[in-house]
């Protein structure tokens, strides 16, 4: 564990090293520094009494932590300095956002299908459809629409 600022000068320094490639995780989580370990019986009847502590013990804080992937670092924030870290955290990490940005894709421009004419068509049939409308392309037409009915049956039973 490193004292607050040394650890936001380490983060502000992890983040330098990966500006161009690489990340930097943070994790935060409740927790309460001992100086030395404590059996596995206290620990038991502390984690029953936790939520009452959190509130009322001021030796509760966060831990924070961060890792590059090459280097940890980490600290304890005590209540009262938590807004003061806080903030000075949000500070750091606003200032290294912008590798969130999604970059602009280039678009390269489709090449444009020469449109049919239907007048070419028309034209060559003669006198005899002149007067007639103009031909109309068609929709395709759709499949039967029993020929697959499906069973609503659960069991795959006959259809009925």
């Amino acid at each position: 564990l490193v004292d607050n600022d040394a650890f936001l000068t380490e983060l502000t320094r992890m983040f330098e090293r990966t500006r161009e490639r690489g990340t930097v995780s943070t994790t935060m989580k409740h927790g309460k520094v001992y100086d030395r370990p404590r059996p596995k019986s206290v620990r038991k009847l502390e984690r029953a009494t936790a939520a009452e502590a959190m509130a009322n013990d001021p030796s509760w804080g966060v831990i924070v932590r961060a890792s590059d992937g090459k280097k940890k670092v980490s600290t304890f924030v005590s209540k009262t300095a938590g807004e003061a870290f806080g903030k000075s955290l949000q500070t750091i990490q606003l200032a290294y956002i912008d590798g969130l940005m999604k970059k602009a894709k280039k678009r390269t421009p489709k090449a444009k299908k020469p449109k049919a004419t239907i007048a070419a068509g028309a034209a060559g049939a003669g006198a005899a459809t002149a007067n007639a409308p103009a031909p109309t392309s068609a929709p395709a037409p759709k499949a039967a629409a029993g020929s697959k009915a499906k069973s609503k049956s659960k069991k795959g039973g006959k259809k009925k």
